[in-house]
Order: C-alpha cells, then structure tokens, then sequence
C-alpha cells in the first residue's frame, strides 16, 4: 500500500532516512507536487520532443550544440507551464521524488540539466510580481541570463531568499549522500541524490551567480 505527502509536508522536508528515500524513489511513498503532475501530463509530449532531434551533420555544429539549442527552444512551452503552475515547495523530498519521476525518460544529460534550470527558475521567481515574473523562466531557459525585467534590488533579494532556500535542500540531498553513498570518481554519481545535485549543479548554478553578481 502506496503513502501519500503533501509537497511541503514538514516533518518530512528536511529529515532524510534511507527507508524514505527508498520509498520516494521506489513510488510506495507518493509525494502531491505540481512539478509531478506537469510531468505526467506531459510526459507524451516530452517523449515526442525527445524522439524529434536530428542531427544535421552539414550545420558544422557539434552535436550538444545542436541539441542544447533544440531543447531550449522546444522545451518552452513547459517552462511557461512552470511558471503558471502557482507556488511549490523544492524541500529535498520534493527533489528526489520529481527526479525520481523523469529518470530514464532520457539518454543526455543535456534535458535533466534544462529541466533543473526550469524548475529551478519557476521557483525562485514566484514572490515576484506579475510583470517581473512574467516569461522569465522560458527567456531564462533560452538566454541563461536574466531578463530586464529584473532589475529592482527588491525583486532581486526576493529572488535571492528562494535562492537561498533551494540551496538549502540540494546542500541537505550533497550532505546525505556523500556521507552514505560516496560518488565514483570515474564514473559520476552513484545515486540519484548525487544525480539530482549535479543536474542542479549545471542548471541552478548560473543562475544563483547570475542574481548575487547583480545584488554586488
């Protein structure tokens, strides 16, 4: 018999146990999220978007370049459903069981990495308002840098304190899993806690840069 957490549930946000983990990952636990019903939603068209990269070896563009340039562009329509989808939590419970949700739906790491940045962004923007909220999360995904829009030092703290917070949870996902599940240094991340921190590495990173250098 399958356990259900609301997305947010306290007691479970930030005490991580292996029989947790387990459970999340294995889908006996089962975690409410909007992220998670965006993706089973969507996960035809995803699978759709996936199938329809070609390589064109006359462009004279490395393969990840052509591919990185496609899922921007394709993956935009699920950067503006983010947005819209109101507000969610991103605790380290809520991480492992959206990961948890897309593994395996693709080969490259490239999408894993897009998704990170969407989410990651769709996040960190929700105490903005409207007009500075506003198709941040598909410019964000296509230009990695921050739109105009975003320019108040207020927007910018509000951004930062959600920042801060997303931080927090993939620091608690880095400190769990370094110390019961060491990564391999040849072949990358063991578990998908690792997994989750490095896709996070690559697509939240930049971002956090991005918006600190602005508040100097």
């Amino acid at each position: 018999m399958n356990d259900e957490l609301s997305s947010g549930n306290k007691p479970f946000q930030n005490h991580l146990t292996e029989e947790l983990i387990a459970g999340i990952e294995n889908h006996q636990i089962i975690i409410d999220h909007p992220v998670i019903t965006l993706i089973n939603n969507k996960r035809a068209q995803l699978i759709q978007i996936r199938d329809g990269f070609v390589f064109d070896s006359n462009s004279g563009l490395d393969i990840n370049i052509q591919r990185n340039r496609y899922v921007a562009n394709e993956l935009g329509f699920f950067a503006d459903l983010l947005e819209s989808a109101g507000s969610y939590s991103l605790s380290p419970t809520d991480l492992i069981a959206i990961w948890s949700q897309i593994q395996g739906m693709f080969k490259e790491q490239t999408w894993y990495i897009a998704l990170a940045r969407m989410i990651s962004s769709a996040y960190v923007i929700q105490d903005l308002k409207s007009h500075s909220r506003d198709g941040f999360t598909r410019y964000y995904l296509v230009n990695h840098k921050l739109p105009e829009t975003l320019t108040n030092n207020e927007d910018l703290l509000l951004v930062n304190n959600r920042i801060k917070e997303l931080t927090e949870s993939l620091k608690l996902l880095e400190s769990y899993d370094s110390k019961f599940i060491p990564d391999d240094p040849l072949t990358g991340p063991k578990s998908l806690l690792g997994i989750i921190c490095d896709d996070f590495a690559n697509g939240f990173s930049t971002l956090k840069i991005r918006v600190q250098n602005c508040l100097g």
